[in-house]
């Protein structure tokens, strides 16, 4: 894969999926995620963490691929949760697309 860290996680009855960014979010990332969304729908996760705290270089095809995630998690009912830090590219990002009104986010002060 990519240039990403994957780990699950079970707590109660929940399994999470966190998927962490090293340091890009570009088509190579974009790539792994989408196949890594496909494995959480088949093994039925609850919920997804996308961690891009450490995300320095962005592009569309990355931003469109979370997107895409979250449509896709919605069809099964299980929820994606991107994490980023304030005052960064990704909030940039995150900011200029409105990305924050349909996907749920956390924000971790920079």
């Amino acid at each position: 894969m990519s240039n990403l860290n994957t780990s699950t996680t079970l707590i109660g009855d929940s399994k999470i999926l966190k998927i962490k960014l090293n340091s890009n979010l570009l088509n190579e990332e974009a790539n792994s995620i989408r196949r890594l969304i496909n494995l959480s729908i088949k093994y039925d996760f609850d919920q997804v963490f996308i961690d891009s705290k450490n995300v320095e270089n962005i592009n569309l095809s990355g931003i469109n691929e979370v997107i895409h995630s979250h449509y896709q998690l919605q069809k099964t009912q299980q929820k994606l949760v991107l994490v980023y830090k304030d005052n960064t590219e990704m909030k940039k990002w995150v900011s200029n697309t409105g990305l924050e009104n349909f996907v749920e986010t956390a924000i971790i002060p920079s």
